[in-house]
């Protein structure tokens, strides 16, 4: 099993690097068909909740705590139904909330991925590192998925 230090590095560099991630995942979310197609929208309807979830999940990764990895802690849960929400009431679909995570994953990897492996030789340490953070997001999966479904039962509506 890997050393839990990586994720504290990670962390460390999801929490200093936040303004970068985020202004490059805007730059790749705008260009997305569902984005690029509301003009109407402003920065903040855009970012969502995403700058909030940046700093649970890096939260997350300096506790360490994963005793059950596919189950993030509420705070990371809520930020993930916030922003699904926000996207949801504005008229998304949930494809389009997922992509805006595929995308974020995405900014995560690139922030983390240099830095780590020049500090980290250790494979182990890098596919620990791997597991948990995909796991982390995975778990943002399901919990937008769990926000959609609430979203639509209170709505009335059989599905986005």
């Amino acid at each position: 099993m890997g050393s839990k230090a990586i994720l504290r590095d990670a962390a460390r560099i999801l929490d200093r690097d936040q303004r970068n991630i985020i202004s490059r995942w805007t730059q790749r979310v705008v260009k997305t068909e569902a984005v690029r197609s509301r003009q109407d929208l402003h920065l903040q309807e855009v970012l969502g909740a995403i700058p909030l979830l940046l700093t649970a999940l890096a939260g997350w990764l300096r506790k360490g705590d994963f005793d059950e990895p596919l189950n993030p802690p509420e705070d990371v849960r809520l930020k993930a139904r916030t922003h699904a929400e926000i996207r949801l009431e504005h008229g998304f679909h949930l494809a389009d909330v997922l992509a805006d995570f595929q995308l974020l994953r995405g900014e995560i990897w690139r922030a983390v991925c240099v830095e780590l492996y020049e500090m980290h030789s250790n494979p182990d340490d890098i596919l620990f590192l791997g597991q948990q953070l995909n796991y982390a997001l995975d778990g943002v999966l399901a919990a937008t998925a769990e926000a959609c479904c609430e979203l639509s039962r209170r709505k009335g509506r059989a599905g986005w």
